[in-house]
Parts: structure tokens; C-alpha cells; sequence
């Protein structure tokens, strides 16, 4: 089963980069960009060092907004599953399970592929929630690279 737990991790590594890949594209470029910009502005107007890092740090909040609200998604989302997974593994009750029979793995496998499956339907609803918190713009979701 450890393999076809990798194969499934992988799965929904794949379908999360997919998903989230324009949003984290604008968040590594676009806003990253913005922000050095912003930042060296700092330097052409203020020549106090208080002053400069004061703006530098303002420069930073949207940044950091960014990477808060990309991170508390990705976190609920991955709650969300592995309490899925959990519900899958307590049918079976694994921890007690040495040698589980070929029709039981079978079934904990389905039971979690099924389960992967649901949440890879929930993915442009997330995707969805980032962009409107970020005030990303449609065009971002036909951006190629």
C-alpha cells in the first residue's frame, strides 16, 4: 500500500500545482516585481534608514499577504484530506493491522483514491477563493508561461 500511497500523494501534488500554478506564478513574479520596484523607490526618495526600511517593509505587506493567504488555503485544504484519508485508514483500523488481506488494501486504496479524487473537484473553488482574496484579475486565468 506504501506505493500506491506515494502514487496518490503524487497525484495530488500534481493536481494542486496545476490548479494553484497561474496564482503562484503572480504571486513569485508579478507581485514579487511590485514589490522590488516599490522597495527600490525607497532608496531614490528617503535618505533616513529608518525611513527606507520603514517603506521597504510597507512594500512587503501585499507580498506577504499573498504567501498568509496561499499558505492558511493550502493548509485547510491538506487538513481537509488528510481527515478524509483518516475516515478511509479508521474502516480498516490500520495501526492494529499487520498484514492486511489483498481485498482490504484493495478497499482502504479505493476508499482513498475516491477521497483523493473529491478534493481534486474542490481545487478551482480554492483556486477561486486565493484570486478573489488577492484581487487577481481573470486575465490571469488564460496567462500562459
Amino acid at each position: 500500500m506504501d506505493a500506491a500511497a506515494m502514487k496518490m500523494g503524487e497525484e495530488i501534488n500534481a493536481a494542486v500545482n496545476a490548479a494553484l500554478g497561474g496564482v503562484q506564478d503572480y504571486v513569485a513574479y508579478d507581485m514579487q516585481k511590485a514589490y522590488y520596484e516599490c522597495a527600490s523607490r525607497c532608496f531614490e526618495r528617503k535618505r533616513n534608514p529608518q525611513d527606507i526600511n520603514n517603506c521597504v517593509e510597507r512594500c512587503g505587506i501585499p507580498l506577504q499577504r499573498a504567501n498568509a493567504v496561499i499558505n492558511d488555503e493550502l493548509s485547510r485544504f491538506q487538513d481537509r484530506l488528510t481527515r478524509s484519508i483518516m475516515v478511509c485508514r479508521d474502516k480498516v483500523d490500520i495501526s492494529e493491522a499487520v498484514n492486511l488481506d489483498a481485498q482490504t488494501t484493495r478497499e482502504v486504496e479505493m476508499c482513498m483514491q475516491n477521497s483523493i479524487q473529491e478534493h481534486i473537484k474542490t481545487l478551482p473553488r480554492l483556486t477561486d477563493r486565493i484570486r478573489s482574496q488577492l484581487n487577481i484579475k481573470d486575465e490571469l486565468k488564460t496567462r500562459t508561461n
